[in-house]
């Protein structure tokens, strides 16, 4: 078919053509979430909690990893730049406390960073899912954000301890 007349814009053209393309897609009922899905998700909180003695790095890097990639898969999935620039952002930010706990004699304000950061993490997608009462992906990456919390917390706790 042809696009009418009254159509000028290249916005109008879009809506159209997609408004066209719309009607011809049949709706399917959305697959519901296996198993799979969960156990997925309690492999990657456990991959969080891991000690640093065992991987040989900083567990900031590992949860901001896994955040990132997160986010990517949201954009991947749903098209969501949200999802991609909260990923990326707090992912960085776990990072970058990975490295200033790391690499930096400012062990305290990575920590600091690092459970800011987790915290924050914990109450944005904890209330996202406790409101969708969904464990994928608010759950998980709740759970990444407690985990989070709970190591840089206690590690504050012995640095400040120790002075």
């Amino acid at each position: 078919t042809s696009a009418p007349r009254g159509l000028r814009s290249a916005r109008n053209l879009v809506i159209w053509m997609t408004s066209e393309t719309d009607k011809k897609k049949k709706k399917t009922p959305p697959a519901k979430k296996g198993l799979l899905s969960y156990i997925i998700g309690a492999a990657v909180v456990v991959l969080s909690a891991l000690p640093s003695s065992v991987m040989n790095v900083d567990q900031s890097y590992v949860r901001g990893a896994l955040v990132v990639a997160g986010g990517l898969i949201g954009y991947l999935k749903a098209q969501s730049v949200p999802s991609l620039v909260a990923g990326v952002g707090i992912g960085s930010l776990m990072g970058v406390s990975g490295f200033v706990i790391q690499s930096t004699p400012h062990v305290i304000a990575g920590n600091a960073l690092g459970a800011g950061v987790s915290a924050t993490l914990l109450g944005v997608m904890g209330a996202r899912a406790i409101k969708k009462k969904a464990f994928m992906p608010a759950g998980v990456l709740a759970g990444i954000g407690l985990i989070g919390t709970v190591d840089h917390a206690v590690r504050l706790y012995g640095l400040m301890k120790k002075k």
